[in-house]
């Protein structure tokens, strides 16, 4: 199960919420470039210097954070954990696949939920795209690291250890 984006994080909210309803889990969880937080972690050096370096409009500021969580929501609606799985705690989740685009504000997001996945000892592989942006998976294929990440999603679903 997976997406990017806004499906990223309808993906994990999803398999949390299978877990919780169901007691089952998908074999692999893959998320690229989604945001988990309603409110995004501070930032690593690296992620603020990569995103210094982008005009604005190409960012995700915490005003557009605030549009998206409520357009994505509802008015007045409060995130719970399925909405935002990074408000949850994840033991027990599937092994998950994080794909950060390094100039990404929403890179902060991946990287703190990959974090608090290994904590919970959930089985993580965390990989950072240099040179993209976010939303790069809608570029075209031959796009070296485009196909560099489709071969790797490909890999990831088919490997079923």
């Amino acid at each position: 199960m997976g997406g990017g984006s806004a499906d990223g994080n309808l993906a994990a909210g999803a398999a949390l919420r299978l877990q919780d309803d169901d007691g089952w889990t998908p074999t692999r969880l893959i998320r690229a470039y989604a945001a988990l937080h309603p409110v995004l972690p501070p930032p690593s050096r690296s992620v603020a210097a990569a995103v210094a370096e982008l005009p604005r409009v190409l960012t995700f500021q915490p005003d557009d954070m605030d549009r998206i969580t409520a357009d994505y929501l509802g008015p007045g609606r409060e995130p719970d954990g399925y909405a935002m799985p990074a408000l949850r705690a994840v033991d027990g989740l599937c092994p998950t696949l994080v794909i950060n685009a390094e100039y990404d504000s929403l890179r902060a997001s991946g990287e703190a939920f990959a974090a608090a996945l290994a904590a919970s000892a959930v089985d993580v592989r965390q990989v950072m795209i240099p040179g993209m942006l976010h939303g790069f998976l809608g570029l075209p294929a031959d796009l070296p690291p485009v196909h560099r990440v489709l071969t790797l999603l490909a890999e990831t679903i088919a490997n079923r250890d």
